[in-house]
């Protein structure tokens, strides 16, 4: 019996302990949910971007040798860009790139594209980038 009290003691001084390390200011508690919603925004990009990486892979001729060299998200317009390898049909590698818009219905942006390398120095260089980690790809 004096075991089980000593049991069921030492669980809620556990319980205690693990609950003493949450934020108790207000201040505290702001910055731990702003910093969840990041990290949740920028879970859901990756999720996104990898969504539209499987996309291209998925069309390609040889689907494995697709590798994705670069991938960035335009935070204000929502445009994804995309840099990649692909083995062409006489068997060598070409790099190319393209552009998917997250905006209304979507739309898919190749460079054969008329306009894609205007609109890509428009949405795909600057600040508002949140580029995906290699590690990621």
């Amino acid at each position: 019996m004096k075991k089980l009290l000593l049991f069921f003691i030492g669980i809620g001084l556990l319980g205690a302990l693990i609950g003493s390390h949450t934020p108790t200011t207000p201040e505290a508690q702001q910055a731990a949910q702003q910093e969840a919603a990041k990290d949740n925004a920028e879970r859901d990009m990756r999720i996104e971007i990898r969504r539209g990486a499987d996309a291209i892979r998925d069309g390609m001729r040889d689907p494995d040798s697709f590798k994705l060299e670069a991938a960035a998200k335009n935070k204000k317009t929502g445009m994804i860009c995309y840099q990649f390898r692909a083995r062409n049909g006489f068997g060598g590698m070409n790099r190319d790139a393209s552009m998917y818009s997250t905006a209304g219905n979507g739309k898919w942006f190749y460079s054969s594209t008329p306009g894609f390398k205007a609109r890509w120095a428009k949405e795909c260089v600057g600040p508002d980038l949140w580029v995906m980690p290699p590690e990621l790809f």
